[in-house]
């Protein structure tokens, strides 16, 4: 998954990311902020705040996929 700032979201981190969400069958907004929280939290501190929104929008775009 591409982004503007070439920020790729390996296949592993998807497959975290449906795995995280496969734990709970609830699809709820808290559970998806849950994960999102999770998804944000592991990202590297070296990239700045464009590069972080920039993988942001391809988690949340991993995220609608899945629901």
């Amino acid at each position: 998954m591409h982004s503007k700032y070439n920020i790729k979201i390996s296949k592993s981190e998807m497959k975290t990311i449906h795995k995280q969400m496969n734990r709970n069958h609830k699809k709820s907004n808290e559970n998806v902020i849950v994960k999102l929280r999770y998804i944000i939290d592991s990202f590297p501190s070296y990239l700045d705040l464009n590069h972080q929104l920039s993988k942001l929008l391809c988690c949340l775009n991993a995220v609608y996929q899945f629901l």
